[in-house]
């Protein structure tokens, strides 16, 4: 069984200045008229694990 073609519909960046972060909010499903939203609860997951992450973070610490 072939697997179907899944690409990037809809993306929002992330609003942190120099940031490159990108979030698919709707994949196309095959082709161009089939299209599948993401929920907004894994959304909004994945956007926090980020700014988590990635902005919120406390800096490392070097211990010498």
């Amino acid at each position: 069984m072939a697997s179907i073609e899944r690409r990037p519909h809809l993306q929002r960046a992330c609003p942190f200045p120099g940031c490159d972060w990108i979030q698919t909010t709707s994949w196309f499903i095959g082709g161009p008229d089939t299209t599948q939203t993401v929920s907004a609860t894994y959304l909004r997951a994945e956007a926090e694990s980020h700014f988590f992450a990635a902005h919120f973070a406390p800096p490392p610490q070097i211990f010498v």
